[in-house]
């Protein structure tokens, strides 16, 4: 019914990043192993990298795809590593909002104590979602509320506007 997938533009910083680091890394522990044997730092280099490596490399992958969908029984939202599935019955009301994004504290998957959620990509557009799993809400940057709004508008949740 509606479906939106784009990769966030801080992907890119977050790939650089990791590339940077695990190529930082490896080039160093090849040089400390490779001229000097096993010192103590190289230990910790080692260590770091098997503990960060694959940190960078999980958060990489899980921010590297935003989506919203709605079907006819459920709508979801969010990062490949941090998405929500909410059903239908599950949402009191839906209404269009501003999002900006330092408000937030940022971007990504952010948070305002248990209750509030947020997906953010950037400013701009976005849906705030009340539901009755755990009175939680849910604000997501979405490129056309209006059309989201309508399609939730069908399945019988109640729209603000």
């Amino acid at each position: 019914m509606y479906s939106e997938k784009r990769r966030p533009g801080f992907f890119w910083a977050i790939f650089i990043i990791t590339i940077l680091f695990l190529g930082f890394y490896g080039f160093m522990i090849g040089q400390a192993l490779s001229s000097e044997g096993i010192r103590p730092d190289t230990i910790i280099m080692i260590i770091i990298n098997i503990i960060i490596g694959p940190l960078l490399v999980f958060i990489t992958w899980s921010t590297s795809s935003y989506m919203v969908e709605i079907d006819y029984n459920s709508l979801t939202m969010g990062y490949n590593g941090w998405k929500v599935k909410l059903m239908h019955s599950d949402i009191i009301e839906a209404k269009k909002v501003k999002i900006i994004w330092i408000k937030w504290g940022g971007i990504g998957w952010r948070t305002r104590g248990a209750k509030r959620i947020g997906y953010i990509t950037g400013s701009g557009p976005g849906v705030r979602i009340k539901t009755r799993i755990k009175d939680r809400e849910y604000t997501f940057t979405c490129r056309d509320p209006e059309t989201l709004l309508e399609k939730l508008s069908r399945v019988g949740v109640k729209v603000n506007k």
